[in-house]
């Protein structure tokens, strides 16, 4: 390898440019090739780059030779095939094809994917983003994505961790109602709950908005908690919030309405707590499990009893 090197390219689109150049040339080697497939298969990116300067390069070759008779037949030849049949000059004309291509591909707006995501009732999901990003899921909660020129991610209900792969170019961000966190690279907990939304930073650093309040920025150890109307409150976190990875639910003096909205997204059931029924506050661990059986293992901490009716579960207090 030359000046030319792929890995020494400063972006991924250009190191795609100069693969093509290097594997064109004959006196490209095996060990060349061997490097080539594992920096294809290194990154998603570096796969979409490669297939981008291909049809950039397909669309050289055809308005270079429109004035060509085409081929009887259907046959559709591919790019490399034809530049072998092509005089020597190929050759020394495939680097200036790619880096129009790749002033092309740098001209045109990123596309916009967009997907979602729903994980069952009975279990949590993992989720690998295009970025390689992963999104944990816990049990029946929803996400909706769009990746282009920013990586957006909705947390429409429940609760999800993220693994965020840092890239100053595509800022990564994720709605949970009016809250907006603004990734910096780093791994956190989003819970989202109809009284608040908490974010917990395991590593690196976030920065939250949300309405009426100033933006703020919570590092690792630390958690926040957002109220609508009020200023978020950050305090110190202990490792709970990601408990739920380890199949735990850990509260510490929480409000009793706020444990059952937890337990509502691990069943079909509303959880709604009778009128009048105290303010109760629990501390104490809940394996994860099935709506009914989370229910009796609170039941065994708390003077409350659960009945059925219709398509929803009441919380009433026990004498």
């Amino acid at each position: 390898m030359n000046v030319n090197d792929p890995q020494g390219a400063p972006t991924v689109a250009e190191a795609a440019a100069r693969w093509h150049v290097a594997l064109a040339d004959e006196t490209a080697t095996e060990a060349d090739w061997l490097a080539f497939e594992q920096w294809l298969s290194a990154a998603p990116e570096h796969q979409a780059a490669y297939a981008a300067i291909d049809y950039a390069l397909v669309d050289a070759e055809t308005a270079l030779t429109q004035s060509e008779k085409a081929p009887e037949g259907n046959n559709v030849v591919s790019f490399t095939r034809r530049l072998a049949s092509r005089p020597a000059i190929w050759a020394t004309g495939f680097a200036a094809i790619a880096a129009s291509a790749l002033f092309f591909i740098a001209q045109m707006p990123e596309p916009v994917s967009q997907f979602a995501f729903t994980a069952p009732a009975a279990s949590d999901e993992r989720v690998t983003l295009p970025d390689g990003s992963i999104v944990h899921l816990n049990r029946n909660a929803a996400i909706r994505a769009t990746f282009g020129q920013t990586r957006s991610v909705v947390l429409e209900r429940g609760e999800a961790s993220f693994s965020v792969v840092h890239d100053e170019a595509h800022p990564f961000e994720v709605a949970a109602g009016d809250v907006v966190i603004r990734d910096i690279g780093t791994v956190f907990n989003v819970t989202r709950n109809a009284a608040s939304t908490v974010v917990t930073v395991r590593e690196g650093v976030v920065e939250i908005a949300a309405p009426a309040a100033h933006a703020i920025r919570v590092t690792a150890g630390y958690q926040a908690q957002i109220r609508p109307g009020a200023a978020p409150t950050v305090s110190v976190y202990t490792g709970d919030a990601f408990a739920w990875q380890q199949g735990r639910l850990i509260y510490h003096d929480a409000p009793l309405i706020e444990v059952l909205e937890d337990l509502s997204r691990y069943g079909d059931a509303q959880i709604a707590v009778a009128e009048g029924a105290p303010p109760l506050r629990f501390t104490g661990v809940l394996i994860i499990d099935d709506q009914h059986e989370m229910l009796a293992q609170l039941e065994g901490f708390l003077p409350i009893r659960t009945v059925q009716e219709d398509d929803r579960i009441v919380v009433r207090s026990r004498p």
